[in-house]
């Protein structure tokens, strides 16, 4: 399985939303905006993802991509500075056809990778206490998991990068 993540442009866009609505719950993917795929859904997902093709330094201070499995998308990722200096957090939705396969250990490594690449010097995740694959792969990629609060889970690792441009 070829899992790569590819910057956002609009062919890329257009397979991303279709994989969405088909294999992912529309709270999994954006805030709630109604009930169901709706179109208000769709449009802000687009906009989302427009929003943030500046990258890191753009004004969004947020980089996306869409998460491929053998060239066809199946996810999402996301990179944002917080507010502390040198620190981004990071988050991943995938489709339910990829869950339990290795796709989000894979993507995520590549998004720490590229962490590094733009001189975060920390990145951090959030989940809910019972998300036990993404505990999992948070873990595996070496992840320190903080304590549980209100049903959430924080968690954060050093990337090794050089100093932060933030």
């Amino acid at each position: 399985m070829d899992v790569q993540l590819v910057a956002v442009d609009e062919l890329v866009l257009a397979a991303l939303v279709g994989a969405a609505t088909r294999g992912a719950a529309p709270d999994e993917v954006t805030p709630p905006l109604g009930d169901g795929w709706t179109p208000e859904r769709s449009v802000w997902l687009r906009a989302y993802h427009r929003d943030r093709r500046a990258g890191l330094d753009g004004p969004c201070g947020e980089a996306t991509w869409a998460v491929l499995v053998d060239g066809a998308p199946v996810g999402g990722a996301r990179l944002r500075w917080t507010d502390e200096a040198g620190v981004a957090d990071t988050g991943l939705w995938l489709t339910r056809s990829v869950r339990g396969a290795g796709v989000g250990r894979a993507a995520l490594a590549v998004v720490l990778e590229l962490a590094a690449q733009a001189g975060v010097r920390r990145v951090v995740a959030e989940t809910t206490a019972g998300n036990r694959g993404a505990l999992a792969v948070l873990g595996h990629l070496g992840f320190t998991l903080g304590t549980q609060v209100d049903g959430r889970v924080r968690a954060g690792v050093a990337t090794g990068g050089p100093r932060p441009r933030h």
